[in-house]
């Protein structure tokens, strides 16, 4: 059985570093498309729809993968429609899911993407629990 680790997170609150603690996972993550190919982090808001797709892709695949393991996902964030996918393609499959949430203070968050502090505090407010 496959089982799927979903880290949920402002930006800079860890889920990367969560994610290399787990031993013997696939790993899916948005982080990875502006990443590709060598290059620096650079996040386009013009191509955020084919990482989107990109990022789902993998995560279908690594479902469809012959053996039993854990994937776990990291570029979900503070809206139940971020994860809301994975959630259920997971489940569609017979994966068990857990969702794991990385928090730190808001004046500790350390984000290597650029990410203005105005821009988490504004996710931090719309931030939505999960009941």
């Amino acid at each position: 059985m496959k089982t799927v680790v979903i880290l949920r997170g402002l930006p800079g609150s860890g889920k990367s570093s969560v994610s290399r603690l787990f031993d013997h996972h696939k790993y899916v993550s948005m982080d990875e498309f502006w990443t590709k190919d060598g290059e620096p982090y650079k996040f386009d808001y013009a191509r955020l729809a084919e990482a989107i797709q990109w990022t789902h892709d993998r995560f279908i695949a690594a479902l469809a993968a012959p053996r039993d393991g854990l994937i776990v996902v990291d570029n979900v964030g503070y809206l139940k429609e971020h994860f809301k996918f994975f959630i259920e393609a997971a489940k569609a499959r017979g994966a068990v899911v857990h969702i794991v949430h990385i928090e730190r203070p808001l004046d500790e968050l350390t984000s290597h993407h650029d990410v203005p502090s105005e821009k988490i505090l504004e996710m931090a407010a719309k931030w939505e629990p999960i009941k």
